[in-house]
């Protein structure tokens, strides 16, 4: 009977809980709880509700669909359900990539109206505020953006970067002794590539300057300085193009590079996002509702993403090496369907729709005493779709002209191939040749083996046939068999490379050779290098035979190489033994053994030891070989030895100085055209960069970070570990997006000054909990108080004023100075970091 009503009773429960309404209660802290005696002047109701924050302006970094796209200020308000959320219009929404005319609610607004609640205005879309991070997050339905391509930048944040003028050297000296006959050279060397940047300009100049001195080998003392190349580039955004002025090459796409001296204007990739770079197909399918279609290559996804019912083209696919594609859509109801499509790819084949050109006019140059004939050049490579490109270009001069067409095609099982003529025209003194140069391509990677041929290349010249370099070199008055070197006019080239994975951890096989012959010499150039790898782990083994053979030297070698490589000790700073043995045709046999790795934190410095011995009459010989990456520069020191013969020591330095409107950095090196951040965080002295080897502020709080990626947004974040004592980083995250040869700033809001733990009083009480602390008029909320009158304050001066609130009106406000004392020492004689101060508010 007493278990027949407990059922009751359950019952009653069970039904009571079905249809009784709903309760809610808002959450409330009490004051009390913290056993204060002046909870009534507390007010914290704006953290009463679970994550509450203050309503305001917040500056946050802007996700939508979490693609990263803005740092800005955000006004946010206060929701009923007691988050905030932010107040968006229009005209931002659009510039996020929001199809506004896709949305009918949307449709006739202003673009300046507020919109703060995206679920009222976009079916299934909202915002999230990451308080912790200072990221908001917006969810848009796919169907209701605006198509583009995956990883676009847009143009309205790339940054032309900071006026500066700036210089990368490389310097560098050695002095050798020979043992044999006392005698002795030095060697100096500098290379200087040094810029300006001024808006879009860049203008840049490589030179170099060498001396030698001493009586080694009899050699006469020299000194040289040379300017080798000056020229302007900007960019051309409209048609994602680069202009350069003064010294350039020309495209290698259809016809040789060529050096010169005058205009050109060619296609900037970069420019483009990874997804629309190089060449990937275009994959067309059919949905039958709203589904999810992803994309494999070799067993692993390359792309996802949900498209609605019908018809659906992807076109942004990031391009890879080749290989075929899986493709498989996902319905809604969970059922799939496959198909596949084969892939490889040449480097002269594009998109469907892409045009990529060049053009240029200059006079040429030449690194002899040859003419230097004023030229042009043009081409066209155009993506016609289906797997098909096409390409042409035409060269002239005075006395000689080429044209070129060709296509590249994709024959899906069977690879890629392309194939293309050239056609020149060379007038001499005396009379015009004519003649063709044919080239044929070849890309496959077969899925089942994953047999790779990279490329497979073939090109032949008729008798006629000049190119222009040679054409130049014919009407310097050469003779056919005295142009290239001697060599003669080319008449036959091939080139294959292969790589073979043998499956599971067996390693790899790969082979390349090249060879090529000449008209008006008998014999050819080859090269042959056919090598096995395999790594395990930190090990790694190869072994490789290479032939090389030139007919026109009568030179000829084979040389069988093994070489492996072991880690030693712990794996937080890397070091390896390595040895090796080689052997020729000749029956010398080599062999090298050594030790190299990193050490200090950061793996700041490399360091290599070396020994090679043989037999016959090879001498021992080894090296011995540091490096170090500071923060104003990267140094190196060697000595190296060859018994009873000679003795090398060597030396150098590596950097970049750059003056700016915040005056003069130096810092690790860069190449000409690279991208670069200046970091300022003044005052953080010592201060490294996240994922940036050497890479640290200055005394001031400035350093450059090369070789960032243009036209890329880049997140530059600074390792607050190694922070001073007296410096706090407001925000230690910066993204930038740089232009191609800019440097960019990355500002960094620093509270150098000192930390202080205040005792808040009025009245001789505590002032209340939860009260925020301003300094100096800041009207930033810097600190809050804590239950005991405790605020935790970074940044301060010796001496300040603070206000302090803990609600609305004069009442609930006060006022005070205070005045740090000064450091004491703690245990152990070191100083104290943190400061206790008691200060009266008034």
């Amino acid at each position: 009977m007493v278990f027949g009503n407990h059922k009751k009773i359950y019952a009653a429960m069970m039904l009571l809980s079905f249809t009784a309404p709903r309760l809610y209660a808002k959450e409330y802290f009490s004051p009390a709880m913290l056993g204060l005696s002046n909870e009534e002047s507390i007010d914290l109701s704006v953290f009463s509700d679970a994550g509450g924050q203050s309503p305001g302006v917040y500056r946050v970094d802007i996700y939508l669909n979490e693609n990263v796209q803005d740092t800005r200020d955000v006004n946010f308000i206060k929701a009923e359900n007691g988050q905030l959320q932010p107040e968006l219009t229009i005209a931002e929404l659009k510039a996020m990539g929001v199809d506004v005319a896709a949305v009918a609610s949307l449709q006739g607004l202003p673009e300046n109206q507020v919109i703060d609640d995206l679920g009222a205005y976009i079916p299934q879309a909202s915002s999230r505020f990451d308080f912790t991070h200072q990221q908001l997050h917006v969810s848009v339905p796919q169907a209701m953006m605006q198509r583009e391509a995956r990883g676009l930048v847009k143009q309205k944040y790339w940054d032309d970067g900071l006026p500066v003028l700036m210089t990368n050297y490389s310097l560098s000296g050695s002095n050798s002794w020979n043992e044999s006959g006392g005698g002795r050279k030095d060697s100096y060397y500098a290379n200087l590539r040094s810029g300006i940047n001024v808006g879009g300009w860049r203008l840049r100049n490589y030179s170099v300057w060498s001396q030698s001195s001493g009586n080694y080998a009899d050699e006469e003392s020299a000194s040289e300085w040379s300017s080798l190349s000056t020229y302007a580039v900007h960019d051309v955004r409209s048609i994602k193009g680069r202009a350069t002025l003064g010294d350039a090459s020309t495209p290698s796409d259809v016809f040789d590079s060529l050096t010169f001296r005058g205009v050109k204007l060619e296609s900037a990739d970069n420019m483009l996002p990874d997804s629309l770079r190089g060449y990937a197909p275009t994959i067309r399918g059919i949905a039958n509702s709203n589904a999810q279609v992803t994309v494999r290559q070799s067993g692993a996804v390359i792309y996802q993403s949900y498209v609605p019912a019908g018809e659906f083209v992807i076109d942004d696919l990031y391009p890879s090496s080749g290989g075929d594609l899986e493709v498989t859509i996902t319905e809604a109801d969970g059922s799939e369907h496959s198909f596949s499509q084969p892939f490889a790819s040449l480097p002269v084949m594009q998109r469907e729709g892409r045009l990529k050109y060049g053009v240029a006019v200059g006079k040429y140059r030449s690194w002899s005493d040859l003419d230097e004939p004023v030229f042009s050049q043009s081409t066209l490579i155009y993506g016609l779709g289906h797997g098909v490109t096409v390409y042409g270009g035409l060269q002239n001069a005075e006395n000689y002209n080429a044209a070129a067409l060709g296509f590249g095609l994709g024959l899906g099982d069977f690879g890629s191939i392309s194939l293309d003529v050239t056609h020149a025209n060379t007038a001499l003194e005396e009379y015009t040749l004519k003649g063709q140069s044919y080239r044929f391509q070849y890309a496959k990677t077969f899925q089942a083996t994953g047999t790779a041929i990279a490329l497979a290349g073939y090109r032949y010249s008729t008798e006629g046939f000049y190119s222009f370099e040679e054409a130049v070199e014919r009407q310097g008055y050469m003779e056919d068999d005295e142009i290239n070197g001697g060599r003669g006019k080319r008449r036959r080239r091939a080139q294959f490379s292969l790589n073979q994975p043998l499956g599971g951890s067996a390693g790899s096989l790969y082979t390349s050779v090249y060879q090529q012959d000449y008209w008006s010499k008998d014999g050819y150039e080859r090269n042959i290098n056919v090598g096995y790898s395999k790594s395990w782990s930190a090990a790694s083994l190869n072994v490789s035979y290479n032939e090389t053979e030139d007919s026109y030297y009568n030179d000829k070698t084979r040389a069988v190489v093994v070489s492996v490589n072991v880690p030693l000790g712990s794996l937080q700073h890397r070091s390896y033994g390595t040895a090796s043995v080689s052997s020729n045709d000749s029956g010398e046999t080599n062999y090298s053994a050594g030790i190299y790795g990193t050490a200090l934190e950061g793996d700041n410095l490399g360091y290599s030891v070396q020994q090679r011995y043989g037999n016959r009459d090879t001498r021992n010989s080894g090296s011995a070989s540091i490096n170090y990456d500071g923060t104003y520069a990267e140094l190196d020191a060697g000595y190296s030895y060859t018994a009873g013969t000679s003795q090398q020591v060597n030396y150098g330095a590596q950097g970049s100085i750059v003056a700016h409107p915040y005056g003069v950095t130096f810092g690790h090196s860069m190449s000409d055209m690279t991208s670069a951040v200046l970091v300022r965080a003044p005052g953080a002295a010592g201060v490294g960069l996240k994922n940036s080897n050497g890479v640290a502020t200055d005394w001031r709080g400035y350093t450059v970070l090369p070789y960032v990626s243009p036209y890329r947004r880049t997140r530059v974040a600074l390792n607050t570990e190694s922070l001073g004592e007296s410096v706090d980083i407001i925000q230690n995250v910066s993204d930038v997006v740089p232009t191609q040869g800019a440097v960019v700033l990355a500002e960094f809001k620093t509270k150098v000054g000192s930390r202080a733990l205040l005792t808040l009083t009025k009245a001789g009480k505590p002032v209340p909990f939860g009260a925020t602390v301003i300094v100096d008029g800041n009207e930033e909320e810097v600190g809050m108080v804590s239950s005991d009158g405790q605020v935790y304050l970074s940044g301060l001066a010796k001496q300040g004023s603070l206000l302090v609130r803990w609600g609305d009106g004069d009442e609930k406000q006060c006022r005070s100075n205070y005045t740090l004392p000064q450091l004491d020492e703690g245990e152990n004689g070191q100083a104290v970091s943190i400061q206790e101060v008691f200060v009266e508010c008034i």
